[in-house]
C-alpha cells in the first residue's frame, strides 16, 4: 500500500524491533534504543553512552542487547520516574505536562549525568523528552540523540534527495 518504513517512540519499543522486522519487507526503526549501535561507533572505547529514561528499571541488560548496544561499552542510566512534573503528568496522568518544570527537571538529570568527564552522549529514551533535547544539549554540549533524531535518520535513507553540493 505504499508504505516505505514503520518507526516508532517509545524506547520500550525495543521489545518488539526484531518480531516487526522479521514479519514484514521494509524497514523498521521502532524505537530510539536501535541508535544504540551508531552512537557507539562513534565513541572512543570506554566512553559512557548516558540514557535518560522515563523508567531506569527497564532498562535492563536484556533490552540493550535488543538494542544491539555494544557488549561492553558502559552505559549510565538515570529516570524522570521520580521527577515532579514528569510523575504528574506521565506516571499519575494529572492534567497537562508544565513545559517549563519538565525542561528543568530533564536538564537537571542530564547535568547530573554529564558531570560524568567520560559521558561521551546522551539518548533520550523516553518520547515525552524530545522537547527538551536542544536544552539539554545547550546544557551538557553533548551530542544529544531521541527517536526525532532515529525518525529524521530513517527518513533520510528512504528518501534521498539529489545532491545539490552543500548541505
Amino acid at each position: 500500500q505504499g508504505v516505505r518504513g514503520i518507526t516508532g517512540n517509545c524506547g520500550f519499543m525495543v521489545h518488539f524491533q526484531r518480531a516487526v522486522a522479521d514479519s514484514v519487507r521494509i524497514p523498521v526503526f521502532l524505537s530510539s534504543l536501535v541508535q544504540m549501535p551508531v552512537i557507539g561507533a562513534m565513541l572512543g572505547s570506554g566512553r559512557k553512552i548516558g540514557i535518560i529514561a522515563a523508567d531506569e528499571r527497564g532498562i535492563t541488560p536484556a533490552v540493550l542487547a535488543a538494542a544491539g548496544a555494544e557488549a561492553g561499552r558502559p552505559v549510565v542510566v538515570r529516570g524522570m520516574r521520580q521527577k515532579p512534573a514528569f510523575r504528574d503528568f506521565l506516571v499519575d496522568m494529572r492534567g497537562t505536562v508544565d513545559e517549563e518544570r519538565g525542561r528543568a527537571e530533564t536538564v537537571e538529570v542530564a547535568a547530573e549525568l554529564a558531570a560524568d568527564r567520560e559521558l561521551g552522549t546522551l539518548l533520550l529514551e523516553c518520547s515525552e523528552l524530545p522537547p527538551y533535547a536542544a536544552a539539554v544539549q545547550a546544557a551538557t554540549g553533548l551530542p544529544t540523540f531521541d527517536f526525532i533524531t532515529m525518525i529524521d535518520y530513517f527518513h533520510a535513507v528512504l528518501s534521498r534527495r539529489d545532491f545539490a553540493g552543500a548541505y
